[in-house]
């Protein structure tokens, strides 16, 4: 209020669904009390440049006076103009938590908690594609989830390369983490497959060790892991020939494996070793000798 100097503050988390200006107004004396009194909302949303400083004036203002409109719904209405300007702004604006680092990208990425592969993804992506990031959490795997509907084939070519993005012709249905994690599984192992023959029509037990092998060469244990998981585990060779990726890669075999099941796995090791470190018409030779080993009765 202009004549007495003074100032009511509302934060966001206080606001109620009543109007602080009609309880105002209601007390006053005055042919138009709005000429003594503005209303300002501050906002957090703003790019850089600006101090998100919005005065509330004409109908807006009309309709606060008269309690159509709330405290919680004008600050809502600013939020979510400003939210819209930003989105359409084409500008870098990086917002995590109550801090707005404007186009700071290097404080931003710093400030986030998560991967180093997720902070690097985010920050090789908006180095080149200037968007408005808001974010509650501080995490990076929010600021990516964020940017995955619009911008997935974006990520995909910053976690990838833009050539191979362009295989995908529509956004995929997984999580974006998991999406982006396969793309880049298939970006690496794209040139290790291509060194290695592939075998026609393989058996079972060569379907495995092929993916299990590929899966080695490419991401290490945590990728056997992950395909060990996708393969039936019909009996105690493919128990076994799982359990000695796992080990040839660092792994450990299961707990709940026996004596017999354990010796068997550490028997495969060094024939397994052999396959992860074969290319060529090589990686055929070992995988026979895998096989071999296996007694599956199969052959490449």
């Amino acid at each position: 209020m202009k004549s007495c100097g003074c100032t009511i503050h509302i934060c966001s988390d206080c606001a109620k669904d009543v109007s602080t200006l009609a309880y105002i107004v209601s007390r006053l004396s005055a042919e138009d009390p709005l000429d003594d009194i503005s209303v300002w909302v501050q906002s957090k949303y703003h790019s850089e440049g600006s101090d998100g400083k919005h005065a509330v004036t004409g109908d807006q203002l009309k309709q606060y006076m008269l309690g159509k409109t709330t405290d919680r719904a004008l600050i809502e209405s600013v939020r979510r103009s400003d939210l819209s300007d930003l989105a359409s702004s084409g500008s870098l604006t990086l917002i995590s938590g109550d801090r707005n680092y404007g186009s700071d990208l290097d404080s931003f990425i710093s400030g986030l908690s998560g991967t180093d592969g997720e902070k690097e993804l985010l920050k090789s992506f908006l180095s080149g594609n200037p968007r408005s990031v808001v974010i509650k959490s501080g995490k990076a795997s929010e600021a990516v989830a964020g940017l995955w509907s619009a911008d997935w084939k974006g990520l995909i070519a910053a976690a990838t390369s833009a050539e191979f993005a362009e295989r995908y012709s529509e956004m995929p249905r997984l999580p974006a983490a998991d999406a982006i994690a396969e793309a880049r599984r298939a970006f690496i192992s794209k040139d290790v497959i291509e060194d290695l023959p592939a075998f026609r029509r393989p058996g079972p037990m060569t379907q495995a060790a092929d993916s299990l092998a590929k899966a080695a060469k490419v991401g290490g244990l945590t990728m056997v892991e992950e395909t060990a998981a996708g393969i039936p585990m019909r009996d105690s060779k493919s128990k076994g020939l799982a359990a000695g990726f796992a080990l040839a890669c660092g792994g450990s075999v299961p707990a709940s494996f026996s004596k017999d099941e354990k010796e068997f796995a550490e028997f495969l090791v060094p024939f397994i070793k052999q396959v992860i470190g074969a290319s060529g018409e090589k990686y055929r030779e070992d995988m026979n000798t895998l096989l071999m080993a296996l007694s599956c009765g199969e052959k490449v």
